[in-house]
């Protein structure tokens, strides 16, 4: 696939798309030892529902819980996850703690958030995939609900709504920002959560990329997500493409996602460059605009 999404070559090739397989274990660990490129293509050979994508950035030990809460409530045999290991660990992510299809990448280079992911689900078995942050913990299983909404709705994206582990609602879901709503939030000091706490489905401007989902052929369509956001703002731009596509962003009210937010915009000054400069970039996008014209907002 060609296009301006995906990096300049376009949404990942299938047939280049990891850097190094490091582990794919479950089904037969004795397996992968022995010829663990046929087990990798026996893998590649079957259907599954779900193929999960992680980014660790010296996650592991989190990805390590996130896998415990996984491996309690999934059926391993229709889902595969694949964990991208972006810098180095002072925790090793154990794959052992996952039964089903899993596969570590390692990357010689950190790479950005879109980059990742782009790479990680080129090679997507699952119907649906999704992207979730390392620091994620399950307390019941949101799937089921996200594969039938997302049957009926295979244009969408969805997310359910995130809490804290004290059980505030965290702000996965928000209306697109815009100079003027920047200067209320900061300039003004007016800061509340965009759509406050919603106890229905919703469509909204844009979900988090801390957990989203959607169709795999859909998320193909779109070339997945904008490699030329490093970090921030490329997952607000892949929902305002579906929005201009005539696809939908939701966010659903399920429960048992947590998520503790650690703002690292507002405390390190790395985190803060790279925010503005992905807020200005997308302002500066025919993407922004074309949605601005058309939905101003308005959800």
């Amino acid at each position: 696939m060609q296009g301006q999404y995906g990096g300049s070559e376009g949404f990942v090739d299938s047939r280049q798309a990891r850097p190094v397989i490091e582990a794919a274990v479950g089904e037969s660990s004795q397996a992968i030892n022995k010829n663990n490129s046929v087990f990798l293509e026996q893998l590649r050979l079957r259907s599954v529902d779900w193929t999960l994508s992680v980014i660790s950035h010296g996650h592991g030990a989190s990805v390590n819980r996130l896998l415990g809460d996984l491996r309690s409530m999934l059926d391993p045999s229709k889902f595969e996850l694949i964990v991208t290991i972006n810098c180095p660990e002072p925790v090793a992510v154990d794959a052992t703690l996952w039964p089903g299809a899993i596969e570590i990448v390692r990357n010689e280079r950190p790479q950005g958030f879109a980059r990742n992911h782009n790479v990680a689900l080129s090679n997507a078995r699952g119907r649906f995939v999704a992207v979730l942050d390392p620091d994620l913990r399950l307390n019941q299983n949101p799937f089921p609900s996200l594969t039938e909404f997302l049957q009926s709705r295979p244009h969408s994206l969805a997310a359910p709504h995130v809490l804290d582990s004290d059980g505030n609602a965290q702000d996965n879901m928000r209306r697109l920002l815009t100079p003027v709503a920047l200067w209320r939030r900061y300039g003004l000091r007016k800061r509340k959560a965009d759509y406050g706490q919603v106890a229905a489905s919703a469509r909204v401007d844009w979900i988090a990329g801390l957990f989203m989902a959607t169709s795999r052929d859909y998320f193909e369509r779109h070339q997945g997500f904008d490699e030329s956001f490093h970090l921030y703002c490329e997952d607000t731009e892949l929902c305002l493409r579906y929005w201009i596509a005539g696809g939908e962003v939701w966010s659903l009210p399920l429960e048992g996602v947590v998520h503790n937010a650690r703002r690292r915009t507002l405390i390190e000054l790395r985190h803060f460059i790279w925010h503005c400069q992905s807020i200005l970039r997308l302002w500066s996008s025919r993407t922004f605009w074309r949605y601005l014209s058309r939905y101003k907002s308005t959800r």
